[in-house]
């Protein structure tokens, strides 16, 4: 509808004296749909360089009321009609999903927000915008998109950087005909995406972003997607606004009552089905929000959104929420709710496809709505018609067979549907060559990207599993050559799998894609021959409803009884014993009338809250161990499962819960014994008679990373669960061998620790829940070095450790699916078929059932420093006594596994002092077996002060953090970019200090780079074994063949070059700390380091900047 023209009136932050933006501001005041507040030092309007408000009534431009940036309306139909009413009184621009406005650029829009800015709008799709797709409603030139997809979110925040995306996406779907208010902020390091002022998503980027100097597309992209649904007020700020002002850009914490933005609608949906009635609301915060139904309040109901899951006849009624805030409170309007009974089954049933025919190549729709399906490529009637699950079935063969049935009204759902079908496959689809190995997938049903559901067998991905909307379900729920029925339902954003009447997995987020007019195709993914996901197997009783289903309903289906008492189909499983502090999960399902009410006892006695039917115990102690048991109850009756015992077992040392244990000590066989006592022996495949060699500890396995890898038959006690450890002394020659990955040890989908170099991160990783790969940060595994690396899952949570140190912080995540396959160690599977080798040494593998703590696994590390073996006695280093000799005298004797180290004391007097203070004049004696006495005097009250016994590090061989003028150090090259200062680009400050060595501290490297940077003379002509460690921030393109940042050692004698030591490309996150150990190569001699950065024309970036070189002796 055409917006009618008003008197006009100020607009957000517009100043009426001047015209301009946040000139003038007065506090509170409230003039039709502005806020103004009090003038500060800087308000939210601060730096805002654009705004387009889209208040026009006619014409084909959107001007910038702030500037000169004035947008041209392209693509439309030129009656106005595109002018329309925005959502607070004033106007906004209806897209008809193929036009745009485009603005030229400028450095207001452009070049000045390389290092920060904010882009904000109010938006009202059209159509729902799922957690993918298309829909493009922002790009500036190749630098600043908002869009649907890329990132999981119904509209993201993406940048570019040196050409490559960073993406903070919302992680949930977008309702349609609803307004949101988007931001996306950018503070030279991370970008952050906003709805409604709630923060949604965030991603590092670490720098500047490119500026390609390309025109503003608003309402579209540049590639030819675009935006159905209306925008208002677009803004473009210099800066990131902080969270605060963000919510005064929508009205919010400001010196105001409430007031309401967005009212809740009126609403109509099917019983069983999910709703959110929700209010966007401005005002002083905090805003405290209320419920009511039928002007009755509902309790504990204080969100902005009121979700109503199940919807029964009686949650039908008028809904409204009460805003109140310190200044006042507001009621919003009332919208109904509209509850439509489930008659039965066929209630709102838009497609049924029994396969009863016998004859003919027509599958008959049988619901009433005429969605019959003709059978296309099926040469050998009735050759297709088989006996199924129901009836008749239908045979797929393989080949390009598909049932193909026309668009329909009926068959565009909306975003709560489901689908439910049996099927019987003889193989899980077409084989997919993936280069190192092959998957199998077929479709069961597609219709473009509104619904598609798939099957698939993915060794190199999820194992016998299926899809819907691209979102998988649990692995290993689906068999070959079985009869199983299936059931997929959307509801509230989410998506459920249920097999054979249960559900499997947890709902996962997803929404249905919009409609479309493509065919609905069964048996592929459209009707094309040329796409080559032709299912193989049988299909029978395949059903559409354009509303949930409901878990009776679904039951029913797979032919289960939903009238009777409760009958457990599964019992609740009797784990193995449990460890202290360890989760337990138990899990029934019952058939039998619907309601069913679950109660769990321990020893007989009913455990309070425990009443759904999973029960999971966390953080187990002894008070855990005994027997239970679950009653389920309807209407008709109880039923008792049968009981398990549940043991938990004391943690006593480091072997405690250890369930293999491999230390590669074996000198002659094929067999690599299991010393954990578990019987978990491998077998060696393809080792060559000299394979074992001094390791770490005793003897080691030398892994040529040509074929040698080890097969430990599946045992289910090798399959870790919520909490496990997985710990190994590893020497990698080289990252990977292929595939960017050098398998430690693989338990199929369970899980898959390596070292990996995918996108040259240099470090160990490991697959978890769904294949979703967990990094440690970058450049945490030394080539050609020893060290010991571990993994510790623990309640939702994977952190990775190295050499007794954790490596950054714990990551949200889990373990994979259990899984049958063998344990492998040293390769992907137990042959050649898909490469991933391990080229090294490994020494010392262990694989615990608990989640090892971090002094467990620092004590593994220094035993492994000793030679000792994980399982080996051990005493650490400890004060073992205090004693005062004399007056004025402190003694403390201590024990030290290392009695070569340097050692001193340090004190405070109070433990709230900040800093440890050394004691001076300390002297040493050795008592003998590692025991010692250091004496010193101490002037305070001794008997109140804390003391504590440290190693001393060993001095430098070399330092030079370039505080001093960074004597004796040179460079050169082809343009001789190397500088010494403080950076004003890149990272803009240093590691420590102000002074860094960078490629051009204040702009981007020249085409064609070839300069070095060199140290004095270092000499290392004592040294037995030292390490490089230096901190680098670097941005240049990420491959390596046309921009590479090399450290090399040079010979001082004429600068030929010994050993190449790092090579590194792409963009650091920051500033990262390198460590490189030195071999043989350079030890014993005196060499220079170089640090050289070549690059092409393509892709100019800030360069490679050095601080903080330090070579130590280890």
């Amino acid at each position: 509808m055409m917006r009618t023209q008003t008197t006009a009136q100020p607009r957000l932050g517009q100043d009426w004296s001047t015209g301009r933006m946040g000139l003038r501001a007065v506090t509170g005041l409230f003039l039709g749909t502005m806020f103004l507040v009090q003038a500060s030092a800087q308000t939210y309007l601060d730096g805002l360089q654009a705004h387009w408000k889209l208040d026009e009534t006619t014409g084909l431009t959107a001007a910038d009321s702030v500037g000169t940036n004035d947008g041209t309306l392209t693509n439309f139909s030129g009656d106005d009609s595109y002018w329309v009413d925005g959502p607070f009184g004033g106007g906004a621009l209806e897209f008809n999903g193929s036009n745009y406005f485009i603005v030229p650029d400028a450095p207001a829009i452009g070049s000045e927000l390389v290092n920060s800015f904010t882009v904000a709008t109010w938006f009202n799709s059209n159509v729902p915008l799922a957690t993918s797709g298309s829909n493009r409603m922002f790009e500036k030139g190749n630098s600043i998109f908002i869009l649907q997809g890329v990132a999981t979110g119904g509209m993201n925040l993406l940048v570019k950087r040196n050409g490559q995306n960073v993406t903070a996406g919302i992680g949930i779907p977008l309702e349609a005909n609803r307004w949101y208010h988007f931001t996306g902020t950018f503070d030279g390091n991370e970008i952050k995406v906003f709805i409604d002022g709630e923060l949604r998503g965030s991603a590092t980027v670490g720098g500047p972003i490119d500026d390609p100097g390309l025109d503003l597309y608003v309402g579209a992209d540049d590639a030819g997607s675009f935006f159905n649904g209306t925008m208002d007020e677009v803004m473009i700020w210099n800066r990131a606004l902080d969270e605060g002002e963000i919510l005064n850009v929508l009205g919010r914490n400001l010196p105001d009552p409430p007031s309401i933005l967005v009212q809740p609608a009126s609403t109509e949906h099917y019983e069983g089905a999910s709703i959110a009635f929700s209010v966007v609301a401005r005002g002083q915060e905090p805003l405290r929000y209320s419920w009511f139904k039928d002007d009755e309040e509902i309790r504990g109901t204080t969100e902005p959104t009121l979700l109503l899951n199940d919807l029964t006849p009686e949650d039908a009624g008028a809904y409204k929420v009460k805003v109140t805030n310190d200044l006042g409170e507001i009621f919003s309007d009332t919208a109904t709710l509209t509850v439509i009974p489930v008659e039965d089954i066929s209630t709102a049933m838009v497609a049924e496809w029994k396969m009863d025919e016998t004859t003919g190549l027509v599958a008959a729709d049988t619901s009433g709505n005429g969605n019959d399906g003709t059978l296309t490529d099926f040469y050998y009637d009735p050759d297709q018609w088989v006996p199924g699950q129901v009836n008749n079935a239908l045979q797929f063969t393989g080949n390009p067979e598909r049932v193909v049935v026309e668009d329909a009204p009926s068959l565009d759902l909306g975003p709560e549907a489901s689908f439910a079908f049996w099927i019987n496959p003889a193989t899980f689809g077409d084989v997919v060559d993936a280069g190192a190995y092959t998957y199998e997938i077929s479709r069961v049903l597609s219709k473009g990207g509104q619904y598609d559901i798939y099957i698939t067998d993915n060794p190199g991905g999820l194992r016998r599993t299926l899809y819907a909307n691209f979102v998988p379900a649990p692995e290993y729920v689906l068999e070959a050559d079985t009869w199983q029925h299936v059931a997929v339902v959307f509801k509230n954003y989410q998506v459920y799998f249920y097999v054979n009447g249960f559900p499997v997995g947890n709902p996962r987020a997803a929404s249905m894609g919009p409609a479309n007019d493509d065919l609905l195709v069964l048996g592929n993914t459209n009707n094309s021959v040329e796409t080559l996901r032709f299912f193989n197997g049988m299909m029978d009783e395949v059903q559409i409803w354009n509303r949930p289903l409901m878990e009776s309903e679904i039951l029913e289906l797979a032919g289960k009884d939903i009238a009777g008492a409760p009958v457990f189909e599964l019992q609740p499983v009797e784990p193995l014993p449990q460890l202290e502090g360890g989760t337990v999960t138990f899990e029934v399902k019952v058939t039998g009338a619907r309601p069913v009410s679950y109660q769990w006892y321990q020893d007989g006695v009913a455990i309070e809250g425990a009443t759904e039917r999973i029960l999971t115990l966390s953080q187990l102690t002894g008070v855990n161990s005994g027997v239970y048991t679950v009653t389920a109850t309807n209407a008709v009756g109880s039923t008792t499962s049968d009981a398990v015992t549940l043991a938990v077992e004391v943690i006593e040392n480091v072997t405690t819960g250890l369930i293999a244990y491999w230390n590669f000590d074996e000198t002659s066989g094929t067999t690599l014994t299991d010393r954990s006592g578990n019987g978990h022996n491998g077998t060696l495949q393809n080792f060559t008679a000299d394979s074992g060699v001094p390791g770490q500890i005793g003897r080691a396995f030398d892994f040529d990373g040509v074929d040698d890898f080890v097969v430990v038959p599946h045992n289910s006690d090798l399959v870790l669960g919520e909490r496990g450890t997985i710990s190994a002394w590893v020497h990698p020659r080289t990252y990977s061998v292929s595939g960017n990955l050098g398998r430690i040890v693989r338990k199929g989908t369970t899980f898959d620790f390596s070292v990996s170099d995918n996108d040259a991160r240099n470090t160990i990783m490991i697959y978890g829940q769904e294949k979703t790969a967990y990094y440690a940060p970058n450049n945490s595994v030394d080539l050609s070095l020893w060290q010991h690396v571990a993994v510790v899952v623990r309640d939702g949570t994977i952190q990775f450790f190295k050499n007794g140190r954790t490596l950054g912080e714990p990551l949200v995540g889990k373990l994979g699916a259990p899984s049958t396959d063998d344990l492998i160690i040293a390769n992907f599977g137990p042959d050649m078929s898909i490469l991933r080798l391990f080229n090294g040494m490994m020494d010392d593998l262990g694989i615990w059932r608990r989640a090892l703590s971090l002094n467990e696994l620092n004590e593994i590390y220094l035993k492994g420093l000793l030679g000792i073996p994980l399982d080996g006695a051990f005493e650490p280093f400890a004060v073992h006594d205090i004693d005062l000799p004399a007056a004025g005298q402190v003694a403390l004797t201590y024990y030290t596994p290392f009695p070569d180290l340097e050692y001193t004391v340090l004190f405070k007097t109070d433990l709230a002092e900040a800093e440890w203070t050394e004691a001076a004049d300390v002297a040493f004696q050795d008592m003998g077996d590692g025991f010692f006495t250091a004496t010193f005097p101490f002037a305070g009250e001794a008997d109140a002060a804390f003391f504590q016994m440290v190693s001393v590090p060993p001095p430098p061989l070399f330092f030079d953090d370039f505080e001093t003028g960074a004597s004796g150090w040179t460079h050169g090259g082809d343009y001789d970019s190397w500088e010494l200062g403080t950076p004003t680009a890149g990272p803009t400050a240093a590691v420590s200090g102000t002074n860094v060595y960078g490629t051009n501290l204040d702009g981007n490297f020249p085409e064609f780079t070839n300069d070095y940077l060199r140290t004095p003379t270092i000499d290392l002509t004592d040294a037995v074994k030292a390490t490089l460690s230096f901190s680098h921030w670097l941005a240049c393109d990420t491959d390596q063949y046309f921009h590479r940042a090399v450290v090399s050692a040079l010979d001082p004698a004429d600068m030929s070059e010994i050993v190449e030591l790092g090579v590194y490309s792409g963009q650091t996150a920051g500033w990262q700390e390198m460590r490189i150990p030195l071999g043989s190569e350079v030890l014993g001699r005196n060499i220079i380091l170089q640090f050289r950065l070549t690059t092409d024309d393509f892709n100019l970036a800030e360069g490679w900047y050095i601080d903080d070189v330090l070579v130590a002796p280890n």
